[in-house]
């Protein structure tokens, strides 16, 4: 199907097979097992061999397609080429290079292809030499886009990838154009050359959660069944909880990074977020944690990002839920992801029966939790949600917390006294130091009404 003559067939057979070598390093190693190679090698050769075949001359010019097949092509070859020698074996006895060359001259007209291509043959050349590119033609071919300035951000992508060329092919008899790519590289990494590589950097936080965002898509639960009945399908499912959790951590780490007041958050962005908590078939206790963290992140935040009560008490029950099917560290951090959460919600939230709900969540978990640490940030959470007087004194008083934290408090004391943790987590010392005060604090103040 990558030789049909029916260019949206191609398209989609060659797409397929670039997401799939994507996965991972074993599929791309199945794939060239299979022979995959060849049919690629053979799209390249029936579709691009010709040096203008992306301007041919006459009135038939290539359809929208096309260009979009090559860069496939591309991307597919540099994920097996990078992952497997026997695919770096096929590569270096065809003759793709001289295509991907021409493919790095039409910059001008089709900046895209010249990209796939640079990204390619930067790719195999890596620890790898390729004669053809020592060819004079093709020598000069990437001298010449080594010395030129870039004018744009897409540019200056198709230099730094030429660097990398050079660099694998030991260009440095050349000193302009050795000059020239240590100048770039500086550049790029100062981000000062070109005002609009400023602009990208600004503009692109606003879309590219939501884009990472987009990979956190739940797999349909059949589907995934499916999958895992059989040693291939359970391969991809692996891979594709793999690249989700990276989705997650990509996001947590922008989020960290970008102001709150140009944070954009889409629906389904949150919506996938928030089904890696709930849905028992999404994945397993890492992906949880991760999205349990992603939570937190987005929440403390973003100002206006908040929880339902009913997704409080879901997030909660599922915590338990997690906590009991696999005890240890990573439970403790969604526990105390979660803690978070549910702390913030209660401080930020103008409704008093929301509060209450928070707070009664909270000292329920200081009257059943076992682990030290997390009592201590359930403790926290508590006195960061009562700390305003006025608003939740009342909530303060049905539900009895003087009386209830104390018990709890005395017992969190004695074990925190014996605990040989207590001297080296900050958690469990400041809870140590200041939850007497403040019970002693919250009871003087509520007596007085």
């Amino acid at each position: 199907m990558c030789l049909d003559r029916v260019e949206n067939c191609r398209n989609a057979a060659i797409d397929c097979l670039c997401h799939l070598s994507s996965l991972s390093d074993k599929l791309c190693d199945l794939m060239v097992t299979a022979d995959v190679m060849t049919p690629i090698v053979a799209a390249f050769n029936q579709y691009f061999v010709a040096a203008n075949w992306l301007t041919p001359a006459g009135k038939h010019q290539p359809s929208p397609l096309v260009p979009q097949i090559y860069i496939n092509l591309c991307r597919l070859l540099t994920n097996l080429c990078g992952t497997s020698d026997k695919a770096l074996n096929v590569f270096n006895t065809s003759n793709v290079t001289q295509i991907l060359v021409n493919g790095l001259n039409v910059g001008d007209t089709n900046i895209e292809v010249a990209i796939a291509s640079a990204q390619c043959l930067s790719v195999v050349g890596e620890e790898n030499q390729i004669p053809a590119l020592l060819v004079p033609e093709n020598l000069d071919v990437i001298k010449s886009l080594l010395i030129k300035l870039p004018e744009n951000s897409s540019q200056m992508h198709l230099s730094l990838l030429t660097a990398f060329i050079g660099h694998n092919m030991g260009i440095g008899s050349d000193s302009k154009a050795l000059e020239f790519t240590f100048a770039l590289i500086d550049n790029a990494l100062s981000a000062q050359c070109l005002p609009q590589i400023v602009d990208f950097a600004q503009n692109i936080q606003q879309g590219l959660v939501a884009k990472i965002g987009e990979h956190l898509c739940p797999l349909d639960s059949q589907l995934k069944d499916k999958l895992l009945l059989h040693g291939f399908g359970a391969e991809i499912v692996n891979c594709i909880e793999s690249i989700q959790l990276c989705s997650l951590t990509c996001v947590h780490n922008l989020v960290a990074c970008i102001s709150p007041q140009t944070l954009s958050i889409g629906d389904q962005l949150w919506k996938n977020i928030y089904h890696m908590v709930f849905d028992g078939s999404t994945g397993g206790q890492p992906l949880v944690e991760e999205a349990t963290n992603t939570i937190r992140a987005l929440i403390a935040r973003h100002p206006t990002l908040t929880l339902t009560g009913d997704e409080l008490d879901r997030l909660c029950a599922h915590c338990q839920t997690v906590a009991a099917a696999a005890p240890g560290v990573g439970s403790i951090t969604v526990k105390i992801n979660v803690i978070n959460v549910l702390s913030v919600c209660g401080q930020r939230s103008p409704d008093p029966a929301f509060v209450e709900r928070v707070a009664a969540l909270l000292l329920t978990g200081v009257e059943s939790e076992r682990d030290l640490t997390v009592r201590a940030e359930l403790f926290d959470a508590l006195i960061d949600v009562f700390s305003e007087d006025q608003k939740t004194d009342s909530i303060a008083v049905k539900l009895e917390l003087i009386k209830r934290m104390k018990a709890a408090a005395v017992l969190f004391r004695k074990e925190a006294n014996k605990a040989p943790e207590c001297k080296s987590s900050a958690i469990i010392s400041t809870v140590k130091l200041n939850l007497m005060p403040f019970i002693k604090y919250k009871h003087k103040m509520l007596n007085k009404k």
